[in-house]
C-alpha cells in the first residue's frame, strides 16, 4: 500500500479554444504529427490495467536499500507506471537504477524530479544554485533564462525529462510553513517574471515544467504534508493575484501545472481537496484559463489529500455515486446501463488508488474479467451483468473500514 500511495497521478489534457493556442507538449510543430502518430500506437497497445498504470509516478529514493530498489523494479515491470520521481540519493546511484528501470519498462518511462533549484535539491554532491527567493531579487531575466537552461541541462544529463518547477505560489503570508524561500517573491509581478525566466530556460535544455502550486499555495499558514491547508479568499482576489503567474506562463508555453491539495472554498466544495476537484481541474485551469498541458497533482502521501481519502465523507460521496447506477432500474441489464457502471468502477479506481477497489473486493483485472462472487452482480446467461437486489446494499459495500473511530 506504501509504494501505491507514494505516488503522483496525472493526466494528458484535451484542447480547448482558448489560452494555449500551440500545444506546449509538442516536440517540435515540424515532428508533432510523428510525435501523436507514436503516442496513439502506444496507448492503442495497452490493457486497461496497463492504462491505468500510465497515469502514476511513484517515487524513488536512491539513497534507500536493495529493497526499495526491487519495489520500484516491481512496479515498473508488473504494473507498468508511467514515469518516476526521483527523490532524495545521489547521482552516480541515481543513473544507475534509472538505466535498469529504462531497461526493464515496456514503455519509455517519464521521469521527473522536484528540482526547484536544480537537482541539489534532492541530489547530494552536484552543483547548487541559489534559491528561487535569492533569484527573486536579480534584474537580468536574460541571465535567470541561463540559470535555468543550465539547471535543465543538469537534469537533462541525469536522464530527467520533467522538472517539477517553477514555484508559482506568491510569498504573502510570513507564517507560511512550506513555501517561503521557495518563491520568487511577494508581489504577483516578480513571481510571474522570474518564473517566466526560469521556465523558458528550461525549455531551451528540452526539460518540460511544472507550475506549483495551483491554484496558490502562498497565502497559507499550514502545511500541506500535514493537513489540508484553508485558503479564504474570494474567487475574484484568487484570479486577479495568485493565477497571475500561471496565466502569464501558460500564455509562454508552460508544459505541466501541479494542482496541490488545499481546501479552497471559493472555488471549489469546502472540505475537497483542490487537487480532486472538478471545478478546480476541469473547469477552472482547463476551460478558463484553457490550459492544454499535462496536469499532475502534488503527493498523494501528503495529508491534505490522504487523510480526505480515509474520511467518512469520501466514502459516502461514493456510496452515492454507487447508488445513482441503480436508481432507475432495480434490474438493469441493458448493455448501455452495464457499461455506465464498468466506468463509474473505473472512476472510482482511478481517482481513489487502490483503496476503492479493495472496499469493492475488486481489481482492475477482476472487473475486467468480470469474476463472480466479488460484489453484488451475477452473469446472466447472455453474459451481461445483472443486480443482486439481496445483496445489493451501497452502504455496506462502500463502508470505510479505515475511518477513525471517534
Amino acid at each position: 500500500m506504501k509504494s501505491i500511495l507514494r505516488v503522483f497521478f496525472c493526466f494528458v489534457i484535451t484542447t480547448h479554444v482558448f489560452g494555449q493556442t500551440v500545444n506546449p507538449l509538442a516536440v517540435s510543430q515540424e515532428n508533432l504529427i510523428l510525435q501523436e502518430k507514436w503516442v496513439d500506437s502506444i496507448y492503442q497497445s495497452l490493457s486497461l490495467d496497463e492504462k491505468i498504470g500510465q497515469l502514476f509516478m511513484p517515487m524513488v529514493f536512491t539513497e534507500q536499500d536493495s529493497a526499495h530498489y526491487n519495489e520500484t523494479l516491481a512496479l515498473v515491470k508488473n504494473q507498468k507506471v508511467g514515469g518516476l520521481v526521483f527523490s532524495l540519493g545521489g547521482p552516480v546511484e541515481q543513473s544507475q537504477w534509472l538505466n535498469s528501470f529504462q531497461e526493464h519498462s515496456k514503455v519509455p518511462l517519464l521521469v521527473a524530479m522536484d528540482a526547484e533549484w536544480g537537482v541539489a535539491m534532492r541530489l547530494d554532491s552536484v552543483k547548487a544554485f541559489p534559491w528561487p527567493m535569492t533569484l527573486g531579487a536579480l534584474k537580468d531575466s536574460l541571465l535567470l533564462r541561463a540559470i535555468g537552461k543550465r539547471m535543465g541541462e543538469q537534469e537533462r544529463r541525469l536522464g530527467i525529462h520533467y522538472s517539477f518547477s517553477p514555484v508559482l505560489d506568491i510569498n504573502t503570508n510570513a507564517k507560511n510553513p512550506i513555501i517561503g524561500n521557495r518563491s520568487y517573491g511577494s508581489s504577483k509581478e516578480r513571481v510571474s517574471r522570474q518564473a517566466l525566466a526560469i521556465m523558458k530556460g528550461h525549455h531551451d535544455a528540452g526539460v518540460l515544467t511544472s507550475g506549483k502550486h495551483f491554484p496558490g499555495h502562498g497565502d497559507t499558514s499550514q502545511d500541506s504534508h500535514k493537513t489540508l491547508p484553508t485558503v479564504n479568499f474570494s474567487a475574484d482576489r484568487i484570479d486577479s493575484v495568485e493565477l497571475a503567474p500561471y496565466k502569464t506562463l501558460i500564455d509562454n508555453g508552460l508544459s505541466s501545472v501541479m494542482v496541490a491539495h488545499l481546501n479552497v472554498p471559493s472555488i471549489t466544495k469546502r472540505g475537497l481537496p483542490t487537487s480532486l476537484s472538478n471545478d478546480v481541474i476541469q473547469g477552472l485551469l482547463k476551460k478558463k484559463l484553457g490550459f492544454k498541458g499535462l496536469i499532475v497533482t502534488d503527493a498523494l502521501n501528503m495529508k491534505g489529500v490522504s487523510e480526505y481519502l480515509m474520511s467518512s465523507d469520501y466514502y459516502y460521496e461514493k456510496e452515492v455515486l454507487f447508488k445513482l447506477a441503480y436508481e432507475k432500474e432495480k434490474k438493469p441489464t441493458s448493455r448501455e446501463y452495464i457499461q455506465s457502471t464498468n466506468w463509474l468502477i473505473e472512476q472510482l479506481i482511478c481517482i481513489g488508488g487502490n483503496r476503492p477497489c479493495s472496499l469493492l473486493g475488486l481489481t482492475v483485472g477482476d472487473w475486467q474479467n468480470r469474476k463472480e462472487g466479488f460484489c453484488p452482480f451475477n452473469q446472466s446467461e447472455e453474459n451481461e451483468m445483472i443486480v443482486d437486489d439481496e445483496q445489493y446494499d451501497a452502504r455496506k459495500i462502500l463502508k470505510n473500514p479505515y475511518q477513525k473511530p471517534k
